[in-house]
């Protein structure tokens, strides 16, 4: 533990406690014995001057000071004292000088200097008790605290830089203070180390002991965090907010303090080793939370940086990233020689993720509810389940292979394009017409494992020769293999899945900031039961996106609200083809026509189109923009380069590549759905740059494919998807939920799987407020 540094706001408090010493006890002198209440002054002044020198010369703060130096003071001081007889008598000669008169005058000089007295010397010694009280007393306190500190042991500084915070908020808290808390419309995440108090810029030192505070309410002055600290108080409900609050580290040791709601647990991984503290606080609407502690231990020399993650409900609140810089083990004058000229210790949060206002949403419907809900929570060599209903609330290790996990997203993709491949006539084989009189009137079911109506004619019999294909047996093979390189049969993830039902709600957030990280996963690929044995049927319901309801999260949020503006421009960029014979082109025509009645924006309004997409994309227009659609083609390769195809060539004015999408931030936050080829797809160290690049401007969600989609079946999928989005006999509903409904219907109505080839990325909450029809 760092020991403090003598001299400095030491050497101030000495120097001033020594003159308030001398002031209380030359004060006291004056009084006569029936002032009680002042005659102590006396003595405590007296006591507090030696007292005063004992602290000099016991800490020696560059005083230097020796008894010999105090015997000095002393003489000097009894000279002076020893002059007063003789000031008497020379008085005395002055007043047989001046006579009669001069006497009056004098007595009328002595009475007004009674007067004075009378009037000046309570005023003295009330300043003097105030001074006593409000002052010294405080003074004294922080001397021989600071005198423990610096001679005490690493333990006994932790517990006294602990209690000393939390006891002077309470010693100094007042109904003054709760009305000025009051009067604050924010609440502030406080973090500070105690040790830094007064050195912001000096780094931690590898190895060494430190104490981390956390708390929520006004600003501290030794508050040490940057960015968006700030929690509106509207988003605190009058009893408060429950939160559960989720730290963990590879370059810093996470330990327990004094504090024991403060959980932890480690994951040892080799040279991955991970620590993890858990904890839950409860934000007051008013005044401030309790404190939580605990200690900090850096394990490399540069930036040691500890992750954050807070929730409310299970739902993700605020994100957080705290980074500290970290010297070398070496002596105390070398660090700071060192490190005069390099920048303060950095500590700072991020992202604001969504209000609290609208976390944890309930279904608006009770098709649209789950009976249970696990959220696993991928923190590099750890991972944090958590289900209210399944009962789980724990950390459990997490050792993927990423590299054999990334080689089966790859194979598991090209087993999904080569039954798209074999079979996209019958996954086409939906007309406009047919559609729109079977969704007429369609009403989902609270029941996930029944339909509510009988499959379309010739429905079962197409899928009776789908199940029993080559192809889907290769993809229920690498959608299984693929489910138990995640979640391995001997983990507790496995055991925890196992229990779900279906409908339930599968929650995963594998957070970048973790450690290993695969940006995109095809979650609804996974096959969660043991693949049939050549030539007997694949259950089509054992792949995720058919059995439960996916929220996958691998980007940061940071969305202000979670509710599109009722009114905001739904706008469809089409393809907009030119050939006669062009199949996309007349799809395209078909599906504009069928999406009419939602009244977006469509463009291009004129052909070719390419320069006013680049304009509108660079800078959407009206606000708000709620919604962006693309229907077109997609040319990802590795992913790295995506190209958009919007005419019937690969020339320039046909094509859209990523610099010609725009980089700015987008200001409405919109949802993004790109219905082309393989949009969300691409090599297994190659994240998607489309996917990629919108959630770089700040998009909502993103909605893409995992491979090939056949033209028309992309078209009526995105029908039915914006159906459920905002007819206003769904609503209110997510667009997660919206993305879950449009499979299970294409599934229970047409025996039709092709919803599987669509992700949703990010936040499962997005809404959209239900459209009227006209």
């Amino acid at each position: 533990m760092r020991q403090g540094r003598p001299g400095g706001p030491v050497q101030t408090l000495s120097m001033i406690a020594l003159l308030l010493a001398v002031l209380m006890f030359t004060s006291g002198c004056f009084v006569t014995p029936s002032f009680i209440v002042f005659s102590p002054l006396i003595a405590i002044g007296a006591a507090l001057f030696y007292l005063a020198v004992g602290v000099i010369r016991l800490s020696k703060f560059a005083y230097n000071m020796t008894w010999s130096d105090l015997g000095r003071m002393l003489r000097r001081a009894a000279v002076a004292v020893g002059g007063v007889p003789a000031l008497a008598v020379r008085m005395s000669r002055r007043v047989a000088e001046a006579g009669f008169s001069g006497v009056l005058r004098a007595v009328g000089l002595f009475l007004l200097a009674v007067v004075g007295i009378a009037v000046g010397v309570p005023l003295i010694y009330a300043i003097a008790v105030v001074l006593l009280v409000l002052v010294e007393i405080p003074i004294w306190i922080a001397l021989l605290i600071a005198l423990i500190v610096s001679k005490g042991s690493p333990a006994v500084t932790r517990v006294i830089s602990a209690m000393v915070p939390s006891l002077a908020r309470r010693i100094l808290r007042t109904d003054d203070e709760h009305k000025r808390h009051d009067a604050i419309d924010v609440q502030f995440i406080n973090f500070w180390i105690p040790e830094l108090q007064g050195r912001p810029d000096e780094p931690l030192v590898v190895d060494q002991q430190y104490l981390g505070m956390l708390q929520v309410g006004a600003l501290r002055p030794d508050n040490v965090a940057t960015g968006d600290t700030a929690i509106p108080r509207d988003d605190i409900p009058a009893g408060g907010l429950a939160t559960e609050w989720i730290l963990w580290s590879t370059t810093m040791r996470l330990t327990r303090g004094d504090d024991p709601s403060v959980e932890f647990d480690v994951a040892e991984a080799g040279a991955d080793t991970q620590w993890m503290a858990r904890f839950c606080l409860h934000i007051p609407h008013k005044g401030e939370s309790e404190d939580r502690n605990l200690v900090l231990t850096p394990l490399v020399e540069g930036e040691a940086r500890i992750d954050g993650l807070v929730r409310v409900a299970g739902d993700a609140y605020r994100e957080f990233t705290v980074r500290l810089r970290v010297a070398g083990s070496s002596t105390e004058d070398d660090v700071e020689d060192e490190d005069a000229e390099e920048e303060a210790t950095v500590v700072a949060t991020e992202l604001l993720v969504v209000p609290a206002r609208d976390l944890a949403p309930k279904p608006g419907h009770e098709w649209q509810r789950s009976s249970n809900k696990l959220q696993i929570l991928f923190l590099g060599s750890m991972a944090q389940l958590q289900s209210e209903e399944l009962g789980p609330d724990e950390a459990e290790s997490w050792r993927p292979d990423i590299a054999g996990i990334e080689s089966i997203i790859a194979r598991a993709r090209d087993a999904a394009d080569a039954f798209r491949s074999r079979y996209h006539q019958e996954l086409d084989d939906i007309t406009v017409e047919a559609l729109a009189q079977r969704l007429e009137g369609f009403r989902p079911t609270e029941h996930w494992d029944r339909a509510g109506s009988t499959p379309a004619d010739g429905a079962e019999q197409r899928w009776e020769g789908m199940a029993r294909s080559q192809e889907l047996a290769r993809l229920a093979y690498e959608g299984y293999a693929l489910y138990r390189a995640i979640f391995p049969d001997d983990s507790r993830l496995a055991e925890v899945i196992g229990l779900l039902e279906p409908g339930d709600r599968l929650d995963l957030t594998w957070q970048k900031n973790g450690g290993s990280w695969v940006s995109h996963v095809p979650w609804t690929l996974l096959y969660g039961a043991e693949p049939p044995r050549p030539g007997e049927p694949v259950d089509a319901t054992e792949f995720f996106g058919l059995r439960y309801r996916i929220a996958y999260r691998a980007y940061s949020m940071g969305v202000r609200s979670r509710g599109i503006v009722n009114g905001a421009t739904k706008a469809h960029l089409m393809y907009w083809g030119g050939r006669e014979g062009d199949e996309t082109w007349a799809a395209s025509r078909e599906h504009a026509a069928a999406l009419a009645r939602w009244h977006p924006l469509v463009l291009p309004t004129e052909t070719p189109g390419k320069a006013e997409l680049q304009r509108f994309l660079y800078d959407p227009t009206p606000n708000p923009v709620g919604l962006l659609y693309f229907y077109c083609q997609c040319n990802t390769g590795d992913g790295s380069d995506p190209v958009l195809r919007f005419g019937s060539t690969n020339d320039p004015d046909d094509t859209l590549g990523l610099m010609d999408l725009g980089t700015r931030q987008l200001p409405d936050q919109p949802l993004v759905f790109a219905n082309a080829c393989d949009t969300v797809s691409g090599e297994p160290y190659t994240p998607n740059r489309l996917e990629r690049l919108f959630f770089d401007r700040k998009c909502r969600a993103f909605i893409g494919t995992e491979c090939k989609v056949p033209i028309r079946f992309a078209a009526r999928f995105a029908d039915v998807f914006f159906t459920f989005l905002y007819d206003p006999a769904y609503a209110p509903i997510p667009a997660g939920e919206a993305l879950v409904q449009a499979r299970r219907y294409f599934w229970t109505e047409y025996r039709n799987i092709g919803g599987l080839f669509y992700s949703y990325v990010n936040d499962y909450h997005v809404s959209y407020e239900a459209a009227r029809r006209r």
